[in-house]
């Protein structure tokens, strides 16, 4: 076939653009206003150039949504590993929930507390008539007690509810 005319300046209708497209006439008026769509002097659309610039438009559309949709699919993946990360390492014991450890550690202050506030109602009668160097070596060694027993913390039990230790004076 022997095309004698010049094709980039070949024109038509938008209708029969609309036609050529697969799409309304709306949506022809539309691309021509953004100027996908190019029109001559007079209104009609420049086939060659108006056909080029929507497939380009089309193709650089559909590569943004697949670009994007594969974007949002790598990302939903990484947060579901991380969040099965997560779970591993709570079930294995090198993590723990912060309500735990504020149960934990929360009953573990009271119950410091509890000694060290036992401490003068029970040292009291022990010291009755003692010199100070004595009152001194007693008390020291009472705040070395309270002290210990606070260093036994074993962190393998955060979680678990211990009702006894905050039983002990």
């Amino acid at each position: 076939m022997r095309i004698t005319k010049n094709l980039n300046s070949l024109t038509t209708t938008q209708t029969e653009m609309a036609k050529i497209l697969g799409i309304t006439q709306q949506r022809v008026s539309q691309l021509v206003k953004n100027e996908t769509l190019i029109r001559d002097e007079n209104g009609s659309v420049f086939v060659v150039k108006s056909l080029h610039n929507f497939y380009k438009s089309q193709t650089e559309n559909t590569e943004n949504a697949d670009v994007s949709f594969a974007r949002e699919k790598a990302l939903h993946e990484k947060a579901n590993r991380e969040l099965a990360e997560l779970e591993l390492a709570e079930k294995r014991g090198d993590m723990h929930c912060t309500a735990d450890i504020e149960l934990t550690v929360g009953g573990l202050i009271t119950v410091f507390k509890k000694n060290v506030l036992a401490i003068p109602s029970k040292m009291a009668p022990i010291l009755v008539g003692k010199t100070a160097e004595d009152i001194k070596e007693l008390l020291t060694q009472e705040g070395i007690r309270c002290l210990t027993e606070l260093s036994r913390f074993d962190a393998n039990k955060l979680g678990e509810v211990n009702d006894d230790e905050e039983e002990e004076p």
